[in-house]
């Protein structure tokens, strides 16, 4: 499993820091910083509320998968959609089948 499968999953679990994260996955915090940037950028991920700490240097941020990241790296989805598709193009009227899809988006 990729570094991003592997923070996603994390995450999908619960919010964590950068160091929470690096310490999970056993890479750097520069590498797990790294990688998390681009999900955030990418809006898989999303920060929360500062954690305010009683120790000096820079606060931490939590972050967690945002709303409908949770499936973004998922392999099951597209063997799954491609299905039910199928499934409708062969038992749906085409009439039907066309509002069903135009309904769906």
């Amino acid at each position: 499993m990729s570094a991003v499968n592997k923070i996603t999953d994390l995450l999908n679990r619960q919010a964590l820091t950068i160091p929470e994260l690096a310490a999970e996955l056993g890479i750097s915090r520069n590498s797990t910083h790294l990688q998390v940037r681009k999900l955030e950028a990418a809006g898989v991920l999303e920060k929360l509320v500062l954690q305010m700490s009683s120790s000096a240097g820079r606060p931490a941020y939590q972050y967690r998968t945002a709303a409908g990241g949770e499936d973004v790296h998922s392999t099951a989805c597209k063997p799954v959609l491609d299905s039910m598709v199928r499934t409708i193009c062969e038992n749906v009227p085409e009439q039907d089948r066309l509002a069903l899809f135009e309904n769906a988006g």
